[in-house]
């Protein structure tokens, strides 16, 4: 049975963020879009549009994570950085804000494990 685990994991495994938490985050922009126009605001004020687009930012940008594991390595793709540690490398394991944060001895590589991903679990 161990070695059909072993087997399985030969391809490196892609986590990304749950498809039903990007579709929420779509549903609150509509959401709000609809409202807008309900209330019938002729022209919006430019306040009013940025405070859309940060929120939209906010919401959806979480959904560029993703987060691959081998044999080899484990990394970290997101939108401002890329971390990559062989699993020989890990040297310190953190709890941050519920996610995991590995670091290599001198702590200039880390990788952040999303607890939002789906199978969180099974990458614990």
């Amino acid at each position: 049975m161990v070695d059909e685990d072993i087997k399985n994991f030969d391809e490196p495994q892609i986590y990304r963020v749950s498809k039903y938490k990007f579709a929420y985050s779509i549903l609150v922009l509509i959401a709000i879009i609809v409202s807008t126009v309900i209330e019938k605001i002729p022209t919006p004020p430019p306040i009013c549009l940025a405070s859309f687009v940060f929120l939209a930012i906010y919401l959806l940008l979480p959904h560029t994570y993703k987060l691959v594991i081998s044999n080899e390595a484990i990394s970290s793709i997101n939108y401002l950085r890329t971390g990559t540690l062989e699993w020989n490398e890990i040297a310190e394991i953190e709890n941050k804000n519920g996610s995991l944060l590995l670091r290599n001895q001198d702590g200039s590589v880390k990788v952040s494990v999303n607890q939002q991903i789906d199978g969180y679990p099974e990458v614990i």
